[in-house]
């Protein structure tokens, strides 16, 4: 495209002079706070293209699933994997959560656009949590993606969330820690995004929000508006349940089924398991 920036230099500095883009901003604030919920409890959860065999996208609390609820709605108890506490679907499994992971990126300039009705649609032309988070029936016979992925333009089919630990990356030469962190190859360009360095960015992670929290307000709610940090987050759900949101991975197991969309790999004591974009089984 004539004009665009194509060097990290280039965009470091468009971003120190003008900031981050907002959406831009957004899913890496996102991501960021997965990297670091994967740093702290050993569970890695991405979003895997079969194409590339790469991550498109880090996995944490505040991402929805095709169910239409938060991660952090999905809780594990004892061995199992996260299984959402409010409704029927039995594994997370990441779907497109803003429109620019879809390539659509001037949605959000338009006038009146309302960023939290936007859903992933079916080719059938229905949003994705209007289809059973089983069976993936919906208006029609089974959820068909109408995007591409804007990473590796892939359809939401040809994806799997992906649940590892540190030991599983390693072996495979994937990134874990640090390494983990959004734009971590580019640490000033990382700086400027996630670090509040960059023009009218508004990406200071850490910074206290001064917002006040309605009295019937969710740990949910409040992550998702951003009023709390990731690990506040988890110090109000530990204090109220005695489940735990993810379990250390050791301890996690999943299952494979023919058929069912769902897989695991052994790797010592862990296991790592794969949901798969077209469906997913008990």
């Amino acid at each position: 495209m004539l004009g665009q920036v194509q060097s990290t230099q280039g965009i470091q500095d468009a971003v120190r002079q003008y900031g981050a883009a907002p959406g831009g901003q957004k899913l890496m604030e996102k991501e960021h706070d997965a990297a670091q919920l994967a740093i702290q409890t050993g569970l890695y959860v991405t979003w895997r293209s079969r194409k590339t065999n790469e991550d498109c996208c880090r996995v944490g609390p505040s991402h929805k699933c095709f169910c239409g609820h938060l991660f952090s709605a999905h809780h594990s108890k004892g061995k199992s994997l996260p299984k959402c506490s409010q409704c029927a679907c039995r594994l997370f499994d990441y779907v497109p959560n803003r429109p620019e992971e879809v390539g659509e990126w001037w949605l959000p300039r338009r006038k009146g656009f309302n960023m939290h009705s936007w859903r992933a649609k079916c080719k059938c032309g229905t949003p994705h949590d209007q289809h059973d988070p089983i069976t993936r029936a919906g208006p029609c016979a089974t959820f068909v993606s109408n995007y591409l992925c804007v990473v590796c333009e892939s359809h939401q089919e040809d994806h799997d969330t992906m649940y590892e630990s540190a030991s599983d990356r390693t072996r495979d030469g994937r990134a874990v820690g640090k390494d983990f962190l959004p734009l971590a190859e580019t640490p000033d360009l990382q700086q400027l995004v996630l670090g509040g360095g960059g023009g009218s960015s508004k990406g200071q992670r850490g910074k206290p929000k001064a917002v006040k929290a309605l009295p019937d307000s969710t740990p949910e709610d409040l992550l998702s508006c951003g009023q709390i940090t990731t690990q506040e987050y988890y110090q109000m759900i530990q204090s109220e349940s005695s489940n735990e949101v993810c379990p250390p991975v050791q301890e996690v197991v999943g299952s494979r089924e023919s058929g069912s969309g769902v897989g695991s790999r052994m790797s010592g004591s862990a296991v790592g398991s794969r949901v798969s974009g077209s469906g997913v089984g008990s």
